[in-house]
């Protein structure tokens, strides 16, 4: 995401923290406002070192009550989330709710799981902005960085 000078006021959450990587690359760029969400504590620990987050939350992405029902963002960047033995279409439906009208959603996928959530990805109302993979492991196996834009209501 590249930032303008109002998009860094934005509420960003990085859903599935872990060590905070994301969010402190989304510092760099400029962002002030960033939510941590993950499950383990002691990756939330490792990432609040790294003092980016306004917010961190330890809980579980398919718990729908993660937030209040009037708490949404401008975006949600789920890297490394979205795998076999992780998350799954509970967690992206859960995840959408919190997307503002016109918020962008972006997430990594495997290549093979990609084919296993397409289905669920066309189902939800939002576009398709931008595609992009490169090789992960070795070159036969591709991961995918996938952009929506959230439709309006």
């Amino acid at each position: 995401m590249k930032p303008t000078a109002s998009s860094q006021r934005n509420r960003v959450l990085d859903a599935g923290a872990g060590t905070g990587l994301v969010g402190e690359a989304l510092a760099q760029q400029g962002y002030t406002n960033i939510t941590a969400v993950d499950l383990s504590e002691k990756m939330l620990a490792i990432a609040k070192e790294r003092e980016v987050y306004k917010v961190l939350y330890q809980c579980n992405l398919e718990d729908s009550q993660i937030f209040s029902n009037s708490v949404t963002f401008d975006a949600i960047i789920a890297a490394g989330v979205f795998a076999y033995a992780h998350a799954g279409l509970e967690v992206l439906n859960n995840l959408f709710c919190f997307l503002k009208e016109e918020g962008i959603f972006l997430l990594t996928i495997r290549e093979d799981y990609r084919r296993e959530m397409q289905t669920a990805l066309d189902k939800l109302p939002w576009t398709l902005v931008s595609e992009e993979y490169f090789p992960i492991y070795d070159e036969a196996k591709l991961m995918y960085l996938l952009a929506f834009k959230k439709e309006r209501s």
